[in-house]
């Protein structure tokens, strides 16, 4: 009997950065080019565009947290 090996792929859009965080591999475009690649724990590590991007989206979403602690509605984008 033979065995045979499967690779899959998912491509996957996403808004919300953290949803990215258990991938085993992620592709960070710019300009149609392919500008970083790795795990989570690989681009934070490296300080890029990656890192940047989630986190300014953490710190507003940590921001909304504490707003919404105080009584104010989160903020519309």
């Amino acid at each position: 009997m033979t065995r045979r090996s499967c690779v899959c792929l998912m491509k996957m859009v996403l808004s919300r950065l953290s949803s990215a965080t258990i991938a085993t591999q992620i592709l960070v475009l710019g300009n149609g080019k392919l500008i970083e690649t790795g795990t989570h724990a690989e681009l934070m590590k490296k300080e890029g565009v990656y890192y940047e991007l989630f986190s300014a989206q953490a710190n507003r979403y940590i921001s909304e947290q504490d707003n919404n602690l105080d009584g104010q509605q989160p903020a519309k984008s």
